[in-house]
């Protein structure tokens, strides 16, 4: 994939709404896109594998296998940076895909205008550390924030590219009640905003994340009224 302050940012697009693939192929080249299209999951599917995109714009309503299924099949390769489409007021579609990978999502009809600039927003999360040095983290993790990976007791962590930045974000201000304000800007630049779930989400499979690391007995705890705060292997002992 390119970086982000080098060539042209390439995207997919995969919606079975030709108009609208064309709108948008219109308006984000004239922005400095690379802009490719797909009208149904199977080519989508072929096309991501065939050219990389930085990143995808994806339908979850498509003619032949749905949205979700498509994710599903991407990540099975290696992650991809997806933007999911969804039905206006079908939260439930937004839930589902995030707890499949998806980076955000965005509801039907959409201004053009917040659609690139969650996509950038996406991208500069995935570029933000690309000169940073690697830092111990904090009780026995290890940042390389460079790989973008985060390591526990020298075991790499197996992390979405949302997840390394989130579990970055809480690592780096340990002890600390961090509200969803704070977490909804350091994701996805923008202020959480009322019945959007994608911070907790996002929160809940990191959670299942540290669950499943061998020796961690930390994790994330939610504060009632106020956000979520990490703790490490010593304050679960203590509490």
């Amino acid at each position: 994939m390119s970086s982000y302050a080098g060539a042209a940012e390439s995207v997919l697009i995969v919606d079975d709404d030709v108009q609208l693939c064309e709108m948008l192929r219109s308006y984000l080249t004239t922005h400095g896109w690379r802009v490719l299209t797909a009208h149904t999951g199977e080519e989508g599917i072929r096309r991501a594998h065939e050219q990389s995109p930085d990143l995808l714009i994806l339908d979850v309503m498509l003619p032949d296998i749905d949205g979700f299924e498509v994710l599903r099949r991407l990540h099975q390769t290696r992650p991809y940076r997806v933007l999911l489409l969804t039905a206006r007021g079908e939260e439930i579609d937004r839930i589902v895909g995030l707890e499949m990978g998806a980076d955000d999502y965005l509801g039907k009809p959409f201004n053009p205008r917040e659609l690139m600039a969650r996509m950038k927003a996406i991208l500069r999360r995935s570029q933000r550390s690309v000169d940073a040095p690697s830092t111990p983290g904090e009780a026995g993790f290890h940042v390389d924030a460079r790989k973008r990976q985060i390591l526990y007791r020298e075991r790499m962590i197996p992390l979405t590219d949302i997840e390394f930045t989130l579990l970055q974000f809480f690592l780096s201000r340990p002890h600390q009640v961090l509200s969803r304000d704070e977490l909804s800007q350091a994701l996805f630049e923008r202020p959480s905003r009322p019945f959007d779930r994608a911070v907790d989400m996002n929160v809940s499979r990191l959670r299942k994340r540290l669950e499943d690391v061998s020796g961690f007995r930390g994790g994330i705890r939610s504060i009632r009224s106020s956000g979520y705060m990490f703790v490490t292997d010593q304050e679960a002992a203590e509490s």
